[in-house]
C-alpha cells in the first residue's frame, strides 16, 4: 500500500541527478517487477485513474453488500467491460461464464458459504434460486 501511494502521489523529479540513485536503489531492492513511468508526466491523469480504480473497488464492495457476491460478480464484470469499451454481448457472455465458474468452484467444489447480503436478508426465498445472495 505504501509503495502504491508513493508511486501514485510522488512528485516527478526535475533534475537528472537522481537517476543514478534510482538505478542503484532498484538494483539493490531486487524487485521482480520493474515499473517504467518515465513517459508519464501528467500526474492528474495518474490520480484520476487511481481514483477511478478505487471507485470500481468500492462499487464492487457496495454491490456485494446489497445484492450478494455472485450477482455482483456478474453485474460488476459486465459494467466494467462495457465502461472500458467492450460490446454488451461480449461483456454479458464473459460475465456469465465467470459467474458460473465462481459458483461451480466456490459453491459446488469447495462448499464455501456466501456472505450475507441486504437483498438476501429482505427476501430470503431468493437464496433458494440464486446462490450467493
Amino acid at each position: 500500500v505504501v509503495s502504491f501511494l508513493n508511486h501514485t502521489f510522488r512528485r516527478p523529479s526535475t533534475s537528472g541527478q537522481t537517476s543514478g540513485i534510482r538505478e542503484r536503489m532498484l538494483a539493490q531492492a531486487r524487485m521482480d517487477i520493474a515499473t517504467d513511468d518515465s513517459g508519464i508526466t501528467d500526474t492528474a491523469l495518474v490520480r484520476r485513474r487511481t481514483f477511478q480504480f478505487a471507485a470500481w473497488i468500492a462499487a464492487f464492495l457496495i454491490l456485494t453488500f446489497l445484492i450478494g457476491m455472485l450477482p455482483t460478480i456478474f453485474v460488476f464484470t459486465a459494467a466494467f467491460m462495457v465502461a472500458e469499451g467492450e460490446r454488451w454481448r461480449l461483456a454479458a457472455g464473459v460475465s456469465a461464464i465467470l459467474a458460473v465458474f465462481c459458483w461451480f468452484v466456490f459453491d459446488e467444489l469447495l462448499a464455501l458459504p456466501w456472505p450475507d447480503s441486504l437483498l438476501g436478508t429482505i427476501a430470503p426465498t431468493l437464496k433458494d434460486f440464486v446462490p450467493g445472495i
